[in-house]
């Protein structure tokens, strides 16, 4: 027979697992580690005791954590289009859609729920609005989220600025693209590194960016006129 077969609980302690499986998130084995018995002594302890049911808000919540951009990134599963994925009732939904219907209502048909932030994986009811498919077709268009086309050049500027620590936003408002499209940009540049074209055009930028700041700091010197000539 093992310890924890052997190990009693006090009543005080069986009173803490009751309370706790009751209204925490906890299972039997979280508890039998937690008090060092077997589960089978937590399962005869809390026998008749009703758990918990977590809601559909707490459940949720559980799901996404905030960036420093205050967006509210869903951390479960996600669709092809980077949309957080839910069950509600069995049935899957958008995280977004049930973001806005826990905490603003029901969406009226015929209309869609809109992201302010431009990221799919916000569950931030502060950025969701409701709208029309072609308000967002709109702002696809406006924003540039509509996967525009880069140039080689375009790419291979937004890495070099990476590389020497030019802000994230200062490259974002500079080629109106949006984080997720400029990390995309920056994975997929990173895969050919070693790439001779790319050392030639990463030469030629750096000797341009030195030659512009060394113009800047060279000071003007005036050429004073005694006579003239004619």
């Amino acid at each position: 027979m093992s310890e924890q077969s052997k190990k009693e609980l006090t009543k005080e302690e069986i009173q803490q697992i009751r309370k706790r499986y009751a209204t925490e998130k906890c299972d039997y084995k979280q508890l039998a580690e937690e008090f060092g018995v077997s589960k089978n002594k937590i399962k005869e302890v809390l026998k008749g005791i009703v758990k918990l049911k977590l809601t559909v808000l707490q459940r949720f919540n559980e799901k996404w954590s905030e960036d420093e951009n205050g967006c509210h990134i869903w951390n479960a599963c996600t669709d092809k289009d980077g949309y957080g994925k839910f069950k509600m009732d069995g049935k899957p939904m958008r995280a977004n859609r049930v973001s806005y219907q826990q905490h603003k209502g029901e969406i009226p048909k015929g209309l869609i729920v809109r992201h302010t932030c431009d990221n799919p994986a916000c569950v931030n009811p502060d950025h969701l609005i409701l709208g029309t498919q072609k308000q967002n077709n709109d702002d696809k268009v406006e924003r540039f989220r509509d996967r525009r086309k880069y140039s080689a050049i375009d790419c291979l500027e937004m890495l070099f600025r990476s590389q020497i620590n030019v802000s994230e936003d200062s490259i974002m408002k500079s080629f109106r693209i949006t984080k997720d499209t400029l990390k995309r940009k920056l994975k997929d540049m990173a895969k050919t590194a070693d790439d001779p074209a790319e050392d030639k055009v990463f030469y030629y930028r750096g000797r341009a960016m030195f030659e512009e700041k060394q113009s800047e700091q060279e000071p003007f010197n005036p050429v004073q006129i005694d006579w003239v000539i004619e």
